[in-house]
């Protein structure tokens, strides 16, 4: 029985004033598989991946979750698609006043009918299993930029999402702490949770993906399997060598 897409985009088009970001874009993803969307800087990686969860809005085109069409939704009916849809912000988008123990109960307290001991168990044993154990009481000023990745990672999955949208987690990140945050991503996969993976780090795409899309001049120029990407797809190896990064918007 073939597989139902959790997200499918078709035709997806975005303007900002008279530069076209995305010209027809076509994508999707499948029950517990990460996608790699990767392209030049300026190609609009970030916008396409905010409208997936209602934080940009298409010009034309559509964008189904589980079948159905939310291109149009209001704000409020977004509520409920972004508990199963988390974002991970690029700078981890961390509340600096709050602790983070306090950063991981903002959501709890938004969204779920947890008690306060419910709450702080689940806080708990989730920062356990991303190695964060004893930083409840920390502020995000007293971490290294690898810790605040892995508390923002944390944040996001902490309502239990079913699809996890990653924006450049590796960014700026030493080599020990990018094999970290590929490590969480896989260990996340494991427990059923995909996602879309937008990132310049190629490295991180083989490590964590089970499919490659190549964003260039507003669509989707080159998708597949990327073990058979790596292998021989001359506009991949161009992107990745420096050759071509299609239009900037």
């Amino acid at each position: 029985m073939k597989k139902e897409p959790l997200i499918e985009v078709k035709g997806f088009t975005k303007k900002f004033g008279s530069k076209i970001v995305h010209d027809g874009l076509d994508f999707d993803l499948f029950p517990n598989e990460v996608v790699g969307l990767i392209g030049g800087s300026g190609s609009g990686k970030s916008v396409f991946l905010r409208a997936l969860i209602g934080l940009e809005h298409p010009d034309a085109g559509q964008i189904y979750y589980k079948g159905h069409d939310v291109t149009r939704l209001r704000e409020e009916q977004w509520y409920e698609i972004r508990k199963n849809v988390a974002y991970v912000f690029q700078g981890g988008a961390l509340f600096d006043s709050l602790t983070v123990e306090e950063n991981l109960l903002y959501p709890l307290d938004a969204h779920s009918g947890l008690s306060r001991a419910e709450k702080q168990k689940r806080i708990d044993a989730t920062l356990e299993g991303f190695g964060l154990g004893g930083t409840q009481q920390l502020l995000p000023s007293d971490l290294s930029g690898g810790m605040q990745k892995r508390v923002g990672l944390a944040r996001a999955i902490i309502l239990d999402p079913e699809i996890i949208l990653y924006d450049e987690p590796t960014a700026g990140l030493d080599p020990f702490n990018t094999r970290n945050i590929q490590d969480v991503i896989n260990e996340l996969k494991s427990r059923g949770k995909g996602g879309v993976l937008v990132t310049h780090d190629i490295p991180t795409v083989y490590a964590t993906c089970e499919r490659l899309s190549l964003l260039m001049d507003g669509k989707i120029e080159v998708r597949g399997d990327v073990e058979k990407l790596k292998k021989g797809n001359e506009m991949v190896r161009q992107f990745i060598e420096g050759e071509r990064y299609g239009k900037t918007k």
